[in-house]
């Protein structure tokens, strides 16, 4: 499995320590402590629903502090963001939080879509934390599966024998922050043991 400085090569923005241990206590405590919702997708025919064909997971609800703590760093990020990408972007949504437990998973898709209205469609590079860490033990607040994944366009032999895309795990561990273009297919492997944290934004 690939690690960040794979992606890194690639283009992507990576962040290994992006949150530090501190807020990674505080947020792991309070999403463990969360109820949560199904998780919505947005569709263009129907709009936001909930579809488990596509996505399965909740939607968690941190303290305002903790989005606080989360959105200062963000907004630090933004310079950097726009300098790596060569954009000038506007602001970020607010973060979201998604929890992943045994069998969830998100399809491969993509974050941003000209025919949607709002924010949507203005959707420029998606971001995602990792809070989390996989491991293959099964130890306390770790996961196994679950892993962040994008198509990737392969060149060359590959491509001639019909394998156009294919789907590349990336090897994440807590604090990871790793940022795209938002019309970069990705998704969420399924997760096969334990409880998978992270989460996301966009900048626009």
């Amino acid at each position: 499995m690939p690690r960040p400085d794979f992606f890194a090569r690639l283009g992507f923005l990576i962040v290994e320590e992006f949150v530090d241990a501190a807020l990674l206590t505080d947020l792991l405590s309070e999403l463990e402590a969360a109820s949560g919702r199904r998780a919505e997708f947005y569709q263009v025919a129907t709009g936001w629903k909930v579809n488990e064909d596509i996505r399965r997971a909740k939607w968690l609800e941190p303290s305002p502090g903790i989005r606080t703590r989360l959105s200062d760093r963000l907004r630090r990020l933004q310079p950097v963001v726009e300098d790596h990408f060569r954009l000038t972007l506007e602001a970020f949504e607010e973060p979201e939080f998604l929890r992943y437990e045994a069998g969830d998973y998100m399809r491969l898709h993509v974050d941003t879509d000209a025919n949607a209205e709002g924010e949507l469609g203005r959707r420029k590079i998606s971001v995602i934390i990792l809070f989390n860490d996989p491991t293959d033990d099964g130890a306390p607040g770790s996961y196994g599966g679950g892993s962040l994944a994008f198509g990737l366009q392969m060149k060359g032999a590959a491509a001639r024998e019909g394998r156009g895309m294919v789907s590349v795990p990336l090897a994440g561990h807590a604090g990871l922050l790793v940022a795209f273009p938002s019309r970069i297919p990705h998704e969420v492997q399924p997760v096969s043991h334990g409880v998978r944290y992270s989460g996301l934004t966009w900048f626009r």
